[in-house]
């Protein structure tokens, strides 16, 4: 079993800390450096990056909702269980 197949649960001030970096990063920032070639160089699901279409709004739909899960959660007190498979 890998590193990265064990499930992770941050407490309630993890999720804090998370939601709070997460809310931190800068969009125009993170358009700037998001490269869809260095993503399709190391195989990152869905195969979808280098096809034409600009995906960085597809990315950020889904970040979007990262923030809003993680916000929710930090506002709930709440654990969060996070696998990676």
């Amino acid at each position: 079993m890998r590193a990265h197949d064990h499930p992770r649960d941050p407490r309630p001030a993890d999720v804090r800390a998370i939601a709070t970096a997460l809310d931190a990063l800068d969009v125009e920032t993170l358009r700037a450096r998001f490269d869809p070639g260095a993503v399709a160089a190391v195989d990152i699901y869905p195969a979808i990056w280098t096809n034409g279409d600009d995906k960085f709004d597809y990315l950020m739909s889904h970040f979007s909702e990262l923030c809003r899960f993680y916000r929710a959660a930090a506002v709930n007190g709440q654990a969060v269980l996070l696998a990676i498979t």
